[in-house]
């Protein structure tokens, strides 16, 4: 997403963009409440592919209540974590 000015720095980077200053009057009649959850627990929210042991690749799906559960596990332990890699961190690393 651009305003007009920022779309000649913008271009080199990437193909497609939705220009702001454009779709103004279609923004503005976007309810200001953000939209409800679409997505249920059980959905899938992405694949991890591996080769594992076998050489043949193969996708494992990860599904949303796995994944929330992981993200609030970091954001409790964050301090503990961070602590943690410090702790293992050579001595004179940047960190």
């Amino acid at each position: 997403m651009t305003f007009q000015g920022a779309r000649s720095l913008l271009q080199r980077q990437w193909r497609e963009d939705a220009q702001v200053d454009e779709e103004r009057d279609a923004l503005a009649k976007q309810p200001s409440t953000p939209p409800g959850p679409r997505a249920a627990a059980s959905n899938m929210c992405y694949i991890i592919f591996t080769s594992g042991s076998t050489g043949r690749p193969k996708g494992v799906v990860l599904q949303h209540d796995g994944t929330v559960n992981f993200m609030h596990f970091i954001h409790r332990c964050a301090d503990r974590l961070r602590l943690l890699v410090k702790a293992c961190q050579p001595a004179g690393s940047i960190g």
